[in-house]
């Protein structure tokens, strides 16, 4: 549809944090939840509504659920032999990752490429011409 905005899924799944906290705990065995201490519920409203697209493409049917896409992730990890060791090591936090690249020059304050050449650049052979 040109020029049509949506919000695409169901509005019967929007989240809290908290709530996507249980769906991780229902699915990861042994999970435990922790909250910060001091910690206070967010005051912001992140609700959506998917209305609009069930108004204007009545045969759309989402079927991806927050449990779902849980359970694809739980079972991606495993299949990947990834840790919680691994996580929390800090090697997948993305901001360890920028500072590393700030630290010897590679990105600046405003997370912009210095120097020419400076980028990882991947090349696939479909990219190239």
């Amino acid at each position: 549809m040109h020029n049509a905005t949506f919000n695409v899924g169901q509005t019967s799944e929007n989240y809290r944090i908290s709530e996507l906290a249980d769906v991780v705990a229902g699915t990861v065995p042994g999970c435990r939840i922790e909250y910060a201490p001091g910690g206070a519920p967010d005051k912001r409203c992140y609700r959506v509504t998917c209305d609009r697209i069930a108004r204007v493409l009545p045969n759309f049917r989402p079927e991806w659920t927050a449990r779902k896409g849980a359970q694809e992730l739980y079972d991606a990890y495993r299949s990947a032999g990834l840790t919680s060791d691994d996580v929390n090591s800090g090697r997948y936090f993305r901001i360890n990752r920028i500072q590393g690249l700030q630290k010897v020059g590679r990105l600046d304050g405003s997370l912009q490429w210095m120097g020419a050449g400076s980028a990882d650049v991947v090349t696939t052979p479909a990219a190239v011409g």
